[in-house]
């Protein structure tokens, strides 16, 4: 519950997309089902390693389409502010992780 307000449970939760599985995991996609079928808030970080403009990545790749798919079809929300990357290397700076509500 949260402080100060009311009894109602809040679902947090964290999942790394190894990119050698499908993503999401079907862990997540159980979560979500969970959640959503018993209307439980839910926040979840993905260190989700997709690309999707939707969420300021610099293009869109196979992962970043699933993932979107996914989203749209659970009625999540993306909760990630700004540009600021989530990954960088030599090469370049790139948002992969996620904030879903």
């Amino acid at each position: 519950s949260v402080p100060g307000g009311s009894n109602r449970e809040i679902v947090f939760a964290s999942g790394y997309f190894a990119s050698e599985r499908d993503s999401p995991p079907p862990e997540v996609q159980g979560l979500v089902k969970y959640c959503s079928e018993r209307k439980l808030p839910l926040i979840l970080g993905c260190d989700a390693n997709a690309h999707n403009v939707a969420w300021a990545s610099t293009n869109t790749n196979g992962r970043g389409e699933d993932m979107l798919e996914f989203i749209l079809e659970n009625n999540l929300d993306i909760l990630n502010v700004g540009d600021s990357p989530t990954f960088v290397n030599r090469v370049r700076g790139e948002i992969i992780d996620i904030t879903l509500g």
